[in-house]
């Protein structure tokens, strides 16, 4: 299992910075993987189980981006496609490396006793926080594999297109594309 932070933006803000030295100082035995879009360079300098990936924001290449960008009602400064750009630049991560992986967002810390162990233990297509037995949240989430990143992005691309996400509620979709699995493929 690898460990993903996915940061879409002009520039890799201090407290991500911090947060990646954080996290491979912290848990050396695990491998992490920081995903970023912007041609600024940002240098690893000593951090031997980090590896640095540039890749292109989604809005380039994927035709639902433009859909859920050209909706009127924008939360938080476009803050729905951004969160979806996210899955979809882990599924074409997941394309080429069909392991399983743990999406950490940039801005969660993980306490220095994460049970990294337990999370290699699930068996299901995907793993994630729970606010309410009703609503998760993607902070830590995990995902099985290729399938299960394709799965996911198409559920929560279609929720996000057809206006589920200006609820304002982030993982309440979440939650109901999961249900929209049957148990028995999860």
């Amino acid at each position: 299992m690898r460990n993903i932070i996915v940061y879409l933006g002009p520039k890799l803000p201090k407290y991500v910075k911090k947060n990646i030295n954080y996290l491979s100082s912290t848990f050396p035995d695990q491998e992490f993987v920081i995903l970023i879009d912007h041609a600024k360079n940002y240098s690893k300098k000593k951090l031997k189980n980090v590896e640095i990936i540039r890749c292109q924001d989604p809005i380039i290449s994927w035709s639902p981006a433009n859909q859920i960008l050209s909706k009127e009602n924008h939360f938080k400064n476009d803050f729905w496609y951004k969160t979806l750009a996210r899955f979809k630049v882990l599924e074409e991560y997941m394309k080429d490396n069909n392991e399983s992986i743990m999406h950490i967002e940039a801005d969660v810390l993980l306490s220095k006793n994460f049970p990294f162990d337990r999370v290699k233990l699930i068996d299901k297509k995907f793993g994630y926080c729970l606010v309410t037995d009703k609503q998760g949240i993607a902070s830590l989430l995990y995902i099985k594999n290729y399938e299960a990143a394709k799965i996911l992005l198409a559920q929560q691309a279609n929720a996000a297109i057809e206006g589920v996400m200006a609820k304002g509620v982030e993982l309440d979709i979440v939650k109901e594309a999961m249900e929209e699995v049957s148990s028995k493929d999860l």
